[in-house]
C-alpha cells in the first residue's frame, strides 16, 4: 500500500517528466509537488540533510527514458540547484 510519501514522490517524478517534455507550467507544478513531498518527508521524521539528498537525487535523474536527451545537462544541473533551493525554503518554512 502506498504511503503519503510514496504518492508525493510519484507526483514529483510525474512533474519532472512533464518538465522534460516542456509542458506548460511544469516548473511551477514541480515546485508545488516538491513542497508537498518535502512536507511528507519531514512529517515522517526525515532530517534536513536526508531530505536534501533525496530531492537532489530525484531532480538529477531523468524521469522518462528520453529525459536525459530532452533536458540538456546544464538545464538538469540548474534544476537540481533550484530544487534544492525550494527544498531549503520549504523545510525552513515548516519549522
Amino acid at each position: 500500500m502506498a504511503t503519503g510519501v510514496d504518492t508525493a514522490r510519484a507526483d514529483v517524478v510525474s512533474a519532472i517528466a512533464r518538465l522534460e517534455h516542456s509542458e506548460r507550467n511544469a516548473l511551477e507544478e514541480l515546485r508545488q509537488t516538491l513542497c508537498r513531498f518535502i512536507g511528507a518527508l519531514r512529517a515522517g521524521g526525515a532530517s534536513y540533510e536526508s531530505v536534501v539528498d533525496i530531492v537532489r537525487n530525484l531532480a538529477a535523474a531523468p524521469a522518462t527514458p528520453d529525459g536525459a536527451r530532452t533536458l540538456h545537462p546544464s538545464a538538469r544541473e540548474a534544476l537540481v540547484e533550484l530544487s534544492i533551493h525550494w527544498c531549503a525554503e520549504e523545510y525552513e518554512r515548516e519549522n
